[in-house]
């Protein structure tokens, strides 16, 4: 779920609020190694709901996104 698209700077930051800890997505070294050194494991019930807010808030942006270019035209 970290690595979908769907996935914003905005959850990202929410998610750093929960761990009290830096995570960067993007870096190379963001791997199961530091899933586990984070002890991410353990807040995996604030893992998931902020990953189904982002998927969520994805969904809606998306059909946003088509009612816009439906009306625009």
């Amino acid at each position: 779920m970290l690595r979908e698209q769907y996935m914003r700077v905005r959850h990202w930051d929410k998610l750093r609020q929960h761990l009290g800890a830096n995570i960067d997505p993007e870096s190379p070294d963001f791997n199961m190694a530091e899933i586990f050194k984070l002890n991410l494991l353990s807040y995996g019930d604030a893992v998931k709901d902020v990953c189904e807010v982002a998927k969520e808030e994805f969904k809606i942006e998306n059909a946003l996104s088509k009612i816009d270019s439906r009306w625009s035209k």
